[in-house]
């Protein structure tokens, strides 16, 4: 009846402006029209498509009796977006949060975070678990919308306002995410899609596939339908990228007392005056390798950074005021991360309508999500080290590094290979009753279940220290920190190749005492168990990390990367005969088992002794 309503008031409207412009055409055109033959007349006008999803956002926003805003799909299978946070931040007031892929994952409204925003699925209250991003899961309510593509789903509805009818707990908004129903489109329907798109950065294809199809009939029993459908997305992505992970002061010790006015003492909490904190610390003497003429010229000498007070000098060239305040770079590195998610979704959706008055529903969704992806970056430490020289300072007006040199610096190689995996299931049943025309009966049963598992390994190689490099920094304002080494860092010596350390602390078995521990390294995977249990899980994990070793080493330039990786493997896993097992681990007399100076070389060859002495 809209439809029809619209059509003519279309028509009205532009036969009343043809009558602005002239009185005289407007009555040649009615005489025309009078000795016309009546044409056929129009029953009813159905709009579909675009404009009768338009229609539909407005016709429920004025049916509405809350602050409500919907979309809705143009036929089965066709939303505006490829995400469903996409297709949400369309409405005003709704902000999304992005991954690092670039997805929209997550919503918030009205500036509050997504925690304040209750999603429910046809209505029902819906948790996913799911990581919301690197070194993290999804927690409290704020689901991972990547999981849910926009194909399966025909409306979304944000409502500002809570109604009676709604989950309640909702302080920002409430969000309904309902899929597709037979109903929504009565009659025989087939629907495909089939998209792609290409990142140059990857240079991978990534394929976004749909099929959908749904069927009504009218029985004796009532109307009755059926959809069913199935989505299938997988995207290659490549990200690069350069941060610093927040910027920090470095420490100057007693060469910034409390006492000395103008100096950044936020080092002693009770008398503290500045910012920044003193977890990392300037050296006090000269390390090996190095020489700064008179202001330390031989290893183990006194080392001279600053200028007492405010009289620029040592290495730097500033005072030592001036240096406690400086800012730098936590961890300036360059950033990749290169990845693949495959996710393929199906909806099952029926409805039965016994009478005009009464229906039930069933609705059933099911997604899973394979996300494997690895993570690289090469860090400039000066968080948490106390090895860096400053040389040279330059420092803008705000106390932030505009260019210097340091010293003795030390870079982190990591690596991080991530494999995830995630199911999510959804079935929800449930009636409409109307009883006259003022009282409904609605309810509804839902079960919601999601599993998440991630496997992640961390490669962390440290640069040698004391080689005599340095390095150049140099940041314009412009958001990006040129980072210069005097030495190519593609040297393989110039990274440690230590299995064995020796850390020194609080004895296990007797706290009052100190003792050495040697730490073994060499294990890749978690623990000995990755290596040497018999399961089909763990020996999909091994043949996931030969690969990724295999990988690796073709980065590298080393020819027979498969042989290599199968060699490494080999070595660890005779190491991990050796180690530990979890429950050993656990135990700490077990673990506290103390080796005489005479068994070092046969039980950790490549070690010294005299670290126990």
């Amino acid at each position: 009846m809209f439809a029809r309503y619209r059509h003519q008031f279309a028509v009205l409207g532009y036969v009343g402006a043809a009558a602005l412009f002239s009185n005289t055409v407007a009555a040649q055109s009615a005489n025309n029209t009078a000795s016309e033959p009546p044409g056929e007349v129009i029953d009813e006008v159905i709009v579909s498509g675009f404009r009768a999803s338009l229609q539909n956002s407005v016709e429920a926003k004025r049916g509405n009796i809350a602050f409500t805003d919907s979309i809705y799909a143009e036929d089965i299978g066709k939303f505006p977006d490829l995400n469903l946070a996409e297709s949400l931040q369309r409405i005003p007031g709704v902000q999304i949060a992005r991954d690092f892929t670039g997805e929209g994952t997550s919503v918030a409204v009205r500036g509050l975070g997504k925690d304040f925003t209750q999603i429910t699925l046809n209505g029902s209250p819906v948790e996913t678990a799911s990581d919301s991003n690197i070194d993290s899961v999804s927690q409290g309510r704020g689901i991972d919308l990547v999981l849910f593509p926009t194909e399966l789903f025909s409306k979304l509805t944000v409502s500002k306002t809570p109604v009676a009818s709604q989950t309640e707990g909702a302080v920002a908004a409430n969000i309904d995410l309902r899929i597709a129903r037979p109903f929504d489109e009565k009659g025989f329907h087939v629907n495909y899609s089939a998209k792609g798109s290409f990142q140059e950065s990857s240079e991978e294809w990534s394929p976004r596939l749909g099929f959908y199809a749904s069927n009504t009939w009218d029985t004796g029993l009532g109307e009755f339908g059926i959809l069913g459908g199935v989505a299938y997305s997988d995207r290659s992505y490549r990200s690069d990228g350069f941060n610093t992970i927040g910027f920090t002061t470095v420490g100057l010790g007693p060469r910034c007392p409390f006492t000395q006015a103008g100096c950044n003492t936020q080092a002693n909490p009770n008398t503290a005056q500045g910012y920044g904190n003193s977890s990392q610390a300037w050296p006090t003497t000269v390390p090996a390798g190095y020489s700064f003429g008179a202001n330390g010229a031989t290893a183990g000498d006194p080392l001279t950074v600053c200028g007492p007070g405010s009289t620029p000098g040592g290495t730097s060239g500033l005072s030592c005021n001036d240096l406690s305040y400086s800012v730098w770079p936590r961890l300036a590195r360059p950033d990749s991360l290169v990845g693949e998610r495959e996710t393929t979704s199906g909806i099952l959706a029926m409805q039965w309508a016994p009478s005009e008055n009464l229906s039930f529903f069933f609705d059933s969704l099911y997604s899973e999500a394979d996300h494997v992806y690895e993570r690289n970056d090469l860090n400039l430490a000066v968080r948490s080290t106390n090895t860096n020289v400053p040389v040279n300072v330059e420092l803008d007006d705000n106390n932030v590094v505009r260019r210097a040199t340091l010293a003795n610096p030390q870079w982190l190689n990591e690596n991080r290979p991530y494999d995830e995996d995630t199911d999510f299931i959804n079935l929800n049943s449930g009636m409409e009753w109307k009883i006259g025309e003022k009282f409904t009966v609605d309810a509804s049963a839902t079960y919601n279940h999601s599993d998440f598992f991630r496997s992640t390994n961390t490669y962390l190689f440290n640069s040698v220290l004391n080689s005599g490099i340095t390095v150049d920094i140099e940041a314009n304002g412009d958001g990006v920190i040129k980072v210069t080494p005097s030495q190519d860092l593609n040297n393989t010596n110039f990274w440690t190749d230590r299995l064995f350390g020796v850390w020194v602390t609080a004895a296990l078995d007797d706290p009052a005492t100190s003792r050495p521990y040697l730490l073994q390294g060499g294990l890749d995977l978690p623990d000995r168990e990755y290596y040497l249990e018999d399961s089909p899980r763990m020996a999909s994990v091994r043949k996931e990390f030969a690969a990724h070793v295999a990988r690796t080493l073709r980065l590298a330039g080393v020819a027979d990367a498969d042989a290599g990786a199968a060699a490494i493997v080999a070595l660890e896993t005779r190491m991990a005969r050796v180690h530990a097992s979890r429950a050993e681990s656990i135990d700490v007399l077990k673990a506290n088992n103390r080796w005489k100076r005479e068994e070092f070389p046969r039980r950790a060859p490549g070690g010294s002794a005299r670290a126990t002495r």
